[in-house]
Parts: C-alpha cells; structure tokens; sequence
C-alpha cells in the first residue's frame, strides 16, 4: 500500500518535488544569512580584540622605553585580571630590565599575607575596594622592590562580590618620592573575558599616562 496521500497520486514526480522544494530553499537562504551575520558579528568581534591587544603593545612598549631612560622598575599585584597584566608588561623584548615581578593575589587571604593588605581592611570593606587597590598597589612596589607598584583588584563575573556589581573594577598606581597614589574606578560591561582585558588596557594606559606626566 502506498504512502503517499490520493492527493498528490496523479502528479508528476517533479511536480511533487517542485512543491515542496521552495520551502526547503528558503530554510536554506534564510539559514545561511544567520550563519553570515554571526560570522560577520563574530569576524568584527575578533578584530576588536586584536586591535586593543595591538594597543596595549605598543603603550607597553612606550612605557618600558620611559622606565628604562629613568632606570625605573615597576611590580604588580592583581586579583581579577590573574596575571595579565604583568604578561602585558612583559610582552616587550628586554622587559626583565625594567618590570620587576607580580603578585597574583587572587585570595582574599593572599592579599594580606602576599601583597601587605591589612586583614582589618579586608574584614571591614571586603576585596573589592579602593583602598585594597591602593594597598596592594603599597605592597607591589614595597615587597618586590620596584620604583612603581600597581594594584588591580575587581569582580569580572558572572557573579558580583562584596556588594559590587559585575565590571566593577579598582586600579591603583604608586609611583616613588613625590610621585603621588593615583587610584581609577572603572565600570566595565561585557562578559569576564571582555572584562579581564579591558582592564588590562586601562591599567597599561593608566601607568604610561602617570609615568610620561610625572617629572621625577
């Protein structure tokens, strides 16, 4: 018995395909121009990425070239970013010559018993918080010996921590002798990733910013 319906019996068999294969075609037109926009969104996305890391490269590479001509050194402790900025740091051939080392602190209890962070801080304002930024800044440059200390510290998702939201992020540089503490507050949309490197980008351009203003 056959299973196809009395209906279509006496049609031609191209004429049956004939009528269902525009559907079909449309599902595929309509199909491939989602593939394309996502490849186009995603092809934008990407090229973003590479232009900020190009960036921060090249201020990076300025940044050494002025520590180095005031045989300077710089040191790092960061939480959210888990070592990135100082992979930015060292990404300049000869960097050992002016960066000096880091401090992943991502722990709140490697904040104080790495990086100086008095634990009452920590108790009373939680790991997120200006002051902690500027004491881990204190505590980079001071236990690792450098002329400039950096402290990152931030909540990149997906959840938020000690009261702060998502993207809220403390960036702190102390510089030496009349050099000043400089501390930057960011509010970061995008997801962790995004979030992670973003900061990085503000971190570098904050350092070279202070370091070419400062007459030391």
């Amino acid at each position: 018995m056959s299973g196809w319906s009395s209906e279509h019996a006496g049609e031609p068999a191209d004429d049956r395909a004939s009528a269902v294969t525009p559907a079909v075609a449309e599902d595929v037109v309509v199909e491939g121009v989602a593939v394309a926009e996502d490849v186009a969104v995603e092809g934008v996305a990407v090229a973003e990425e590479v232009a900020v890391a190009e960036d921060v490269a090249v201020q990076a590479a300025r940044l050494h070239g002025v520590l180095l001509d005031r045989q300077q050194t710089v040191a790092v402790a960061e939480s959210l970013t888990g070592g990135l900025v100082a992979a930015a740091l060292t990404s300049t051939a000869g960097a050992s010559a002016t960066f000096r080392g880091g401090l992943v602190v991502y722990a709140t209890d490697l904040k104080a018993s790495l990086a100086g962070v008095p634990d009452s801080l920590l108790d009373r304002v939680g790991a997120v918080d200006p002051q902690v930024a500027l004491e881990l800044a204190r505590g980079a440059r001071s236990r690792l010996g450098a002329s400039w200390g950096i402290g990152v510290t931030g909540v990149a998702g997906p959840d938020p921590q000690d009261e702060r939201p998502v993207g809220s992020v403390f960036v702190a540089v102390v510089g030496p002798r009349d050099a000043g503490e400089t501390v930057s507050e960011l509010e970061l949309a995008g997801d962790r990733n995004s979030i992670r490197r973003q900061t990085v980008a503000h971190v570098v351009a904050l350092l070279l910013n202070v370091t070419e203003r400062m007459s030391i």
